[in-house]
């Protein structure tokens, strides 16, 4: 994860978590991030 990143939020089927510490991203969330603008290429490779 590239520094100053946050994942503010998975959508997990029909459940919206607010993601913690401990809080594991499953295949075929989706899954809203906060970046630094030069951060948004590594960030999208981590998902692609």
């Amino acid at each position: 994860m590239p520094k100053d990143t946050r994942i503010i939020v998975i959508k997990r089927e029909e459940q919206i978590i607010i993601p913690e510490g401990e809080t594991l991203i499953e295949s075929g969330d989706v899954v809203a991030a906060l970046t630094l603008k030069e951060n948004v290429p590594q960030l999208a490779d981590l998902f692609n």
